[in-house]
């Protein structure tokens, strides 16, 4: 029986086939005149979206699909080549980090870069499954990011603490942020623990930055017991400089410590950071209170109560309260 249906898709098949052969010249002659890898992809992104279209009103073996399929796959060939002559630059660009800790030019280019082949994979992808969308885009950051967030990491190792947490956290805040935008693309679910091992980190360091600036880690390092605190502090020269140098630093620790992360570019995260470092300082500081506070319970025992035989009464000496210290630090 005569099948009007499969003699049209014929029709139309042979009638556009010598359309498509010009076609398939002047796509080829613009991939091959112009290294850009985003238009290089763009291309290849069109060709698969109307192999789809033609696929459904004609039939797979068309003559159509065999000559625009080769074309998806030439773009993605020079797409590829592209962004590995990209690559091969890569090397001399991450020797040196920038001395403001923000993101290096080569990771900003490539996130301007993904954010052209995001928009154009959403528009021209045929799936609808988010599943099959995120499958199929892997192998573009696989190409176009993960090279440039490995540099990040070798020169994050060559930084010392906190320099290298901050800029680890620039990069891979950037990168989430970037990456959220489509949904396929999305990788906070593998990015958030390492931002959260680099947050830790730098409240640790924070942390240890509050105890230097105070004096009060000479304490920490000194003491542990009150009958340390007794033995060791016979002059009590030590305790009266830490004091000192504690009123000294608490007026304007907050600021010190936001100057201390000025360069991380979170917000959100310098704000937590110096709030669970300022929470660990208290805790120190409140340890240290109780020891002080129990040192002079046992001078006071050695001497049946009677302080007036030299002994010396050490809160006196260091007189600031766990509640003075974070209303200060609050």
């Amino acid at each position: 029986m005569f099948d009007g249906r499969q003699a049209l898709r014929q029709l139309v098949d042979r009638d556009l086939t010598g359309v498509f052969r010009q076609l398939k010249q002047r796509v080829e002659q613009v991939i091959q005149s112009h290294e850009d890898a985003t238009l290089a992809y763009r291309v290849s992104n069109l060709v698969l979206f109307y192999c789809s279209i033609f696929a459904s009103l004609l039939n797979s073996e068309s003559s159509l699909i065999d000559t625009l399929r080769p074309l998806s796959d030439t773009a993605m060939r020079s797409f590829r080549s592209i962004m590995r002559d990209r690559l091969a630059t890569l090397h001399a660009e991450a020797s040196v980090s920038p001395s403001d800790l923000a993101i290096p030019d080569f990771l900003a280019d490539a996130l301007d870069t993904l954010q052209l082949l995001m928009k154009s994979y959403d528009t021209s992808a045929a799936s609808t499954n988010l599943s099959q969308r995120k499958e199929g885009f892997q192998p573009v950051l696989q190409e176009t990011l993960d090279p440039y967030l490995s540099a990040c990491e070798s020169m994050t190792k060559r930084l010392r603490a906190p320099e290298n947490h901050v800029f680890a956290l620039n990069c891979l805040l950037a990168t989430r942020e970037n990456l959220q935008s489509y949904a396929f693309a999305d990788r906070s679910e593998e990015l958030l623990p390492r931002i959260e091992e680099h947050s830790t980190e730098l409240i640790d360091a924070t942390h240890r930055f509050l105890l230097h600036e105070s004096g009060l880690d000479i304490l920490l390092d000194s003491i542990a017991t009150p009958e340390d605190l007794n033995s060791s502090y016979s002059d009590l020269s030590q305790l009266v400089s830490v004091a000192r140098k504690l009123d000294n630093f608490l007026p304007g620790a907050t600021e010190d410590a936001r100057s201390f992360l000025r360069q991380l570019d979170d917000n959100g995260i310098i704000r937590r950071t110096i709030e669970e470092a300022v929470e660990h300082f208290c805790e120190d500081f409140e340890e240290i209170e109780s020891l002080v506070e129990q040192a002079d319970e046992k001078r006071m025992q050695a001497v049946n109560g009677d302080v007036a035989d030299n002994k010396v009464i050490l809160r006196e000496l260091f007189p600031r309260t766990g509640s003075e210290v974070r209303v200060l630090l609050s």
